[in-house]
């Protein structure tokens, strides 16, 4: 039904101001609804008056700061909690304010803005109008991200094109540093950049950290991860704010003095800076795996000369334990071991910290049985049957709910049953299969090859140990250490490691 005539108000709510007229107009208009309301039977037209009645008005002074376009991301979603919470701790309220990245430089040091959230150290000397609050927020890296299958461990001197972020100073100070640099081509956001190389339109993508949404990574287990650099961040303001921006400054170290920034940084999960890190000494550290042949189940198998070679010049020694892989996985989750080896990126719970780099590529998980259509089948959901694998092998996820899965501490037995007709399939490797087995049994691929990696705790230590395991390995690959380390060439190239050339 119309509006009754009376409700039609010559003032709008969002067009009023903070001040003796907006006061005087909101009067108005609720005195004007509450009238409307009593002769008219619409129930929403009640409930605005009364909600408006509450509504709180703005009453400190705001502070307008650039916004991040990419939502949710872990280092935004934490500098906006601790700046919010401190410009509250001296009266002041905080909007955060969507732009481009290369803008937002603009606006700020033209004063549209009061500040920037969160910028690199140095930008003062770019925009001379911006003053840093004394106080680090975080470090962050300058990632390069690759499909590892297309490129192993993809260094930057392996590449012949990569995509960057127009405005990113930090990436554009490490480039600038350079005597050779990839072709670069530049993008106004970090999506545009990482669609690029979704679509392999681009050999890789360097981004700050913080601009990648954690979502990205879980489209796929083939991105690899470089930090080429790391910096700090500082809270920017506007040059009109430089007296306040060092109250702001001891504010934030007072929160940080009571520990409620640490409480801040544990609940979006920054790590803090790295110097904090290496101030810790190491020693020795124990690792665990499963019984994989050539691999871990003697002391010079190939995972645990990676290890001992990765660590050996930062003083760390290694020991090492086998057991079965469900064991082995339960075992570090408790804190016995400080690296479990050879885990799948879907094996390990979101707060346990994988290696950027993969020690290996398993190959193809498949379906072994008797039939090939009967296998066919089976895997489409099509018929119900029985399948083994070896206990701890998470592989329950990738058949279809038709099938029952029973897990064995042992390929053999698995095998014994499938010989007497007791089961429709067995999930595990070729590599396995014995010659007989693979004249008897035909096979269908379940799930493509995957890296897999070395896994650490997330704590200070597991960082640092993280951090020179990185290190080390990296080295070992690029002088081509590494490659003599594995059973041999073959299995060297499946494990796609290998430092490519340019052209390639």
């Amino acid at each position: 039904m119309p509006l009754p005539r009376a409700a039609v108000v010559p003032v709008s709510v969002f067009d009023l101001k903070s001040t003796a007229t907006y006061r005087r107009g909101r009067r108005r208009l609720l005195s004007v609804l509450l009238a409307a309301c009593k002769r008219t039977s619409v129930v929403s037209l009640c409930l605005f008056p009364l909600a408006l009645t509450y509504a709180q008005e703005p009453h400190k002074p705001l502070i307008t700061l650039d916004g991040n376009e990419i939502s949710g991301t872990p280092h935004s979603q934490y500098v906006e909690a601790l700046l919010t919470q401190a410009y509250d701790k001296v009266g002041y309220r905080v909007r955060f304010e969507p732009m481009p990245l290369a803008r937002s430089f603009l606006e700020a040091n033209d004063g549209v803005l009061d500040g920037l959230r969160a910028r690199m150290q140095g930008v003062e000397k770019t925009y001379p109008n911006l003053v840093p609050v004394p106080y680090p927020l975080f470090e962050f890296r300058t990632l390069l991200i690759a499909d590892r299958r297309r490129c192993g461990i993809c260094d930057l001197s392996q590449l012949s094109h990569l995509v960057t972020l127009r405005g990113a100073l930090s990436q554009q100070a490490y480039f600038s540093g350079m005597s050779s640099t990839p072709e670069i081509r530049e993008v106004t956001h970090p999506n545009t950049a990482l669609d690029m190389l979704a679509a392999q339109r681009t050999q890789a993508a360097v981004l700050p950290e913080p601009l990648i949404p954690p979502a990205f990574y879980r489209q796929s287990a083939h991105w690899i991860t470089y930090p080429l650099d790391t910096a700090l961040d500082f809270h920017y303001l506007h040059k009109r704010h430089q007296a306040f921006a060092q109250k702001l400054g001891k504010v934030l170290q007072e929160m940080d003095d009571k520990g409620e920034i640490g409480q801040l940084r544990q609940e979006f999960g920054i790590v803090p800076p790295f110097e904090q890190l290496r101030r810790q000494s190491i020693g020795s550290v124990n690792a665990v795996s499963s019984e994989w042949e050539d691999y871990t189940d003697t002391a010079d198998g190939t995972y645990w000369q990676i290890l001992k070679a990765s660590l050996k010049d930062k003083g760390i020694k290694v020991k090492h334990a086998v057991t079965n892989w469900k064991r082995a996985k339960a075992d570090f989750m408790a804190g016995k071991y400080d690296m479990l080896v050879g885990a799948y990126e879907f094996e390990i719970p979101g707060e346990k910290l994988l290696s950027n780099l993969h020690i290996d590529y398993e190959q193809p998980v498949i379906a072994i049985g008797a039939d090939k259509a009967n296998l066919h089948a089976l895997l489409a959901g099509q018929i119900n049957g029985n399948a083994c694998h070896v206990l701890g092998y998470e592989f329950a996820q990738w058949l279809p709910k038709n099938i029952n899965i029973y897990e064995s501490s042992n390929l053999r037995d698995c095998f014994n049953l499938l010989s007497k007709g007791r089961l429709d399939m067995v999930v595990d490797y070729d590599f396995n299969l014995s010659d007989a087995a693979k004249t008897k049994y035909q096979t269908v691929e379940v799930r493509e090859s995957l890296p897999v990696f070395v896994v650490f705790h997330s704590d200070q230590r597991g960082r640092l140990l993280h951090h020179y395991f990185e290190q080390g390995f990296r080295t070992l690959i690029m002088n081509g250490e590494a490659a003599a380390l594995f059973p041999g060439p073959n299995s060297y190239e499946t494990a796609l490691l290998e430092v490519l050339s340019k052209e390639e």
